[in-house]
């Protein structure tokens, strides 16, 4: 029977509530009456039961039996039994026999007698498996709470925790007092000392939570001032590529704090996701003087080739000048793709946009010069080299048309000592036009296109001009010395005119007369 009982006890847990039982023993009816500890004063303990307090011993207080479920005791197990107008209080009893469902009790105490009773009037005798005791069952302890926050919050919420504190702990009385920062607690010392645990525990959330809710309620504040400030404010976003998130953020945020306190802007926010960045300010002038820092862009240029060396400069002069003057933060040649890469923000990339415009425009004036500048230089080279060539030239000539002068004056019958030393004079003359001298003045009735015909065997070299045939004077002509102003190539084209022209002038001045002329003017 007593195995059983133990069994049964144990099995179930402990029944949370408001107000902890203890049952007072009367030790001579062997009887167990319900009531309530209220407080605790060295040895007694001061037990409502139902009809008033009374200061018991603690040897006769014990704790309340635990529920349990329906059981079949055994023939001769002690039972406890509640007798009929006697429901609060249990006594103890014998079984004496068990059948159909119905128990036959014999009660032990000093009153006597026996009972049928059936299940739930009787349980397992709690005090038959209960330890002995040698000292009192139940101590008084009083925890302080040292927060007056979580003092307040234990005063609003005393049902929550006394039925947290007493279920678990197994605690019998569980008061918090309502002027004095602290809690008075009644039970066995295992039981007081998880209930402290717990208490401490609750203590600990409590403050915590305290803590919270204050700064919930100052970011509620908080948050309900920048709503209205906001409402007043201006916002502005723009989209940026991911890439360039790094830049807009800057190294731990130093881009966006330097952009936000130089523009003067409230809020600066940049989410990855969009990716995007806003900015929220008092001002549209603020909000905009914040995207002009931040609004990072990338682009790409395409160039020829041949603009590639043009743009980058000599040991990358310009791509240094290009980047300091515009502030550009990254700069450079996609040479495979044909294309100048430009990173910074949309103001810096846009005047290096315009600088490098600029920049080409002078590659095909510059090309252009270089051309011009080398055609000269091999011009000058060529006129060089003729002049170098040219005395040697005229030297030749010379010997030999004052060989063919010899023969002209043979057939004249010696006239005029030879036309070599004619040649001569007449090449003095030439060079005295070429000079910048006036055109010599052509004197007597000579006719017009010999006077021509002599300057031109002049230029060309070939002997001073010959006498008008129509027995006027005349003096020596250069009538191309307009020519020999104009420009070099000109110069060359005249002069090889009048080589050529001169190369039949001979035989119309002789007028066909003399065979001996007309082959050395054909020579």
């Amino acid at each position: 029977g007593s195995g059983e009982s133990f069994a049964c006890s144990a099995s179930m847990p402990a029944k949370s509530q408001r107000a902890p039982v203890v049952e007072v023993v009367d030790d001579k009816a062997l009887s167990y009456t319900p009531g309530t500890l209220k407080d605790i004063r060295q040895s007694k303990y001061l037990i409502d039961l139902g009809g008033g307090d009374q200061w018991v011993d603690w040897q006769r207080v014990r704790e309340a039996a635990p529920p349990c479920t329906e059981f079949i005791p055994q023939p001769d197990s002690i039972i406890e039994v509640r007798k009929a107008g006697a429901e609060e209080v249990w006594f103890e009893a014998k079984v004496k026999s068990v059948k159909g469902g119905y128990t036959v009790a014999v009660f032990l105490g000093s009153g006597g007698g026996e009972e049928i009773v059936e299940w739930p009037h009787f349980r397992p005798a709690y005090s038959r498996v209960a330890p002995a005791r040698s000292r009192p069952p139940f101590v008084k302890q009083v925890f302080q709470l040292t927060d007056s926050r979580v003092h307040e919050w234990f005063k609003a919420n005393e049902q929550r925790v006394v039925s947290d504190v007493v279920s678990k702990s197994k605690v019998l009385a569980f008061e918090v007092d309502r002027d004095v920062h602290q809690i008075k607690l009644l039970g066995a010392e295992k039981a007081c000392a998880t209930a402290k645990m717990l208490i401490e525990l609750h203590g600990k959330h409590v403050g915590d939570m305290a803590r919270v809710h204050s700064e919930r309620e100052q970011l509620s504040a908080k948050l309900q001032h920048e709503r209205e400030r906001l409402t007043a404010s201006f916002r502005l976003e723009f989209p940026v590529d991911k890439e360039l998130i790094g830049l807009v953020v800057g190294k731990g945020g130093a881009t966006v704090r330097s952009a936000q306190k130089a523009a003067g802007v409230d809020k600066v926010e940049v989410d990855p996701d969009g990716p995007r960045v806003v900015i929220v300010g008092p001002s549209q002038e603020s909000i905009e003087a914040a995207r002009e820092l931040l609004e990072f862009v990338s682009r790409r240029v395409p160039v020829e080739q041949e603009q590639i060396g043009w743009l980058i400069g000599k040991g990358g002069r310009t791509f240094k000048e290009l980047q300091e003057k515009t502030q550009v933060t990254r700069l450079s040649i996609d040479k495979a793709a044909g294309q100048v890469v430009l990173v910074g923000t949309r103001t810096a990339v846009d005047s290096a946009l315009a600088y490098m415009d600029t920049h080409l425009q002078y590659l095909s004036e510059f090309e252009h010069e270089a051309r011009e500048s080398e055609r000269l230089r091999r011009e000058l080279r060529g006129i060089t080299l003729q002049e170098d060539d040219e005395p040697a030239a005229q030297s030749a000539r010379g010997k030999g048309r004052g060989g063919r002068g010899g023969g002209e004056s043979r057939g004249r019958g010696g006239k005029g000592g030879g036309k070599g030393g004619r040649e001569s004079a007449a090449r003095e003359a030439a060079n005295g036009t070429a000079n910048g001298n006036s055109a010599a003045q052509v004197n007597g009735a000579a006719p017009r296109a010999a006077a021509k015909a002599a300057a031109a065997d002049g230029d060309a070299g070939g002997g001073a001009a010959a006498k008008p045939r129509g027995g006027g004077k005349g003096k020596p002509e250069a009538r191309n010395g307009d020519a020999a102003r104009g420009p070099p190539q000109e110069q060359h084209a005249n002069g090889h005119a009048a080589e050529e022209g001169n190369s039949e002038a001979p035989s119309r001045e002789s007028g066909g007369g003399k065979g001996k002329e007309g082959r050395a003017a054909r020579d």
